[in-house]
């Protein structure tokens, strides 16, 4: 009779360590910006980010958080709607990861999920392990706006909400 406790080809663990971190890219804002165009039109900022990918070729990244910051200092001459738009790589409705009305100063926190049915464009560029640039681009309805803070973070998991760190 078998032993049916030893096998020589019997299940093996292994053990695998991916922790890729967060990547941020830093406020982004030396000073302050004052933003005057009335329409979404040339970039802002551009920032290239990495998410590594794992070493181990059987992981596979299934979820990207992303999270972005902006601080609105001031709103002059009539401005009542400060927006932003962060795309990815190119600036191509399938590429936009964040879209931002601000309609007071003060700080705004916005989260994204990319994953194979949300934001799929995003999420096979960014899963890649390459460098992605994110386009900043901000307009007002009037006057102007003075921000102080734009910055974005990305990371392997899920944002849950606003307020929370992502997961």
């Amino acid at each position: 009779m078998p032993d049916r406790f030893h096998s020589d080809s019997g299940e093996r663990v292994d053990y695998s360590v991916y922790s890729p971190g967060l990547v941020n890219s830093g406020n982004r804002i030396s000073t302050t910006w004052t933003i005057s165009a009335t329409s979404e039109g040339s970039s802002t900022d551009t920032v290239p980010m990495t998410l590594p990918a794992p070493a181990d070729k059987r992981f596979d990244i299934l979820r990207i958080g992303t999270r972005s910051s902006l601080t609105v200092d001031s709103f002059n001459a009539g401005c009542t709607q400060l927006r932003c738009r962060i795309y990815v790589d190119t600036q191509h409705a399938n590429n936009l990861l964040h879209d931002i009305t601000i309609a007071a100063p003060g700080n705004t926190l916005t989260t994204q999920d990319c994953f194979s049915t949300t934001k799929a464009t995003i999420y096979n560029l960014l899963k890649d392990g390459l460098a992605h640039n994110f386009i900043f681009y901000f307009w007002v309805n009037a006057g102007d706006a003075v921000l102080s803070v734009a910055q974005v973070w990305e990371g392997v998991g899920t944002s849950l909400a606003q307020s929370s760190p992502m997961a």
